[in-house]
């Protein structure tokens, strides 16, 4: 239903340290994500120029990192997906983990995201 309004979504299951994994690999994750659906745009038919990335918390400061860490994306590449670029071309951050210095933050979020303070059961 969304799609008849010009809006598509794909839902994003990235490596974190929850999982093992720390960074690069969250950035990576979110990087290929937006080159996968760029490089598909004209199969799903959707506009490859107004790709956009969401993300709550911690996956808000993933967003604002894939929006300030990005390229073209590499045309001499052996996979076609590598090719395109992973810019977003608009961010939408909720309550978003972007700043670990006080006041703008308390101190459980940011020692989370960096891998200081474990995640229980994760």
């Amino acid at each position: 239903m969304a799609h008849s309004f010009g809006v598509a979504g794909f839902i994003l299951k990235y490596r974190h340290r929850g999982t093992g994994y720390g960074h690069p690999a969250p950035l990576q994750d979110a990087q290929r994500a937006i080159r996968s659906v760029r490089s598909r745009a004209g199969q799903w038919r959707i506009d490859p120029e107004r790709l956009g990335i969401i993300g709550f918390s911690a996956g808000g400061h993933l967003a604002s990192t894939a929006g300030t860490h990005f390229d073209d994306g590499n045309p001499s590449a052996s996979d076609p997906i590598e090719r395109v670029s992973c810019r977003p071309d608009f961010l939408i951050l909720i309550y978003p983990v972007i700043s670990f210095s006080e006041p703008f933050t308390i101190k459980a979020p940011g020692e989370t995201c960096s891998g200081r303070i474990p995640i229980p059961g994760w």
